[in-house]
């Protein structure tokens, strides 16, 4: 799947072009500090994040979409599916700090979702949620995710079963 819409958004695979468009979201300590990266500094290390998410689509572990907003053709941030197995996928997603709270949180995972369905054939989605990412954890719960438990790691799993 190389790209999908929203009425407000674009969703492209991933490609090392877009370096240049995510380093200065990727660099914000703000949006990485509920992600298992550290904030970047280089477009070298965002190449190489995309390199990683790339290979790990072509293997079809993973698949990741650069997220552009159509009205402004800007790049806005990232989202897809981290490990994709058994018929399960798990979900991440971050925006830039100028893009939270408009809405777009929802727009993406219901893109997801519908993705998941109709083109990975895909029956539960999921994701791994630290306790204080509250915005995360009201967007996944306003959806229909279920807390299911809480990790070794003290990250909550929350779950949804996906329609077809």
């Amino acid at each position: 799947m190389r790209s999908f819409q929203t009425k407000r958004l674009l969703l492209s695979s991933i490609h090392p072009s877009d370096a240049i468009h995510l380093l200065p979201i990727w660099a914000d300590r703000d949006v990485v500090q509920f992600m298992n990266i550290e904030p970047m500094h280089s477009i070298d290390e965002a190449t190489k994040m995309i390199t990683l998410l790339t290979e790990l689509t072509r293997e079809r572990k993973a698949a990741r979409y650069t997220i552009f907003r159509k009205d402004m053709q800007v790049a806005i941030g990232s989202a897809g599916f981290n490990v994709i197995q058994d018929g399960q996928a798990e979900i991440g997603y971050e925006l830039g700090k100028a893009h939270w709270g408009l809405g777009f949180g929802t727009e993406i995972l219901y893109a997801l979702e519908e993705m998941a369905a109709r083109y990975f054939n895909l029956r539960y989605l999921y994701a791994f949620v630290d306790l204080k990412n509250e915005r995360s954890i009201h967007l996944l719960t306003k959806l229909g995710y279920k807390f299911q438990t809480t990790e070794q790691d003290g990250l909550q799993k929350y779950i949804k079963k996906i329609e077809a």
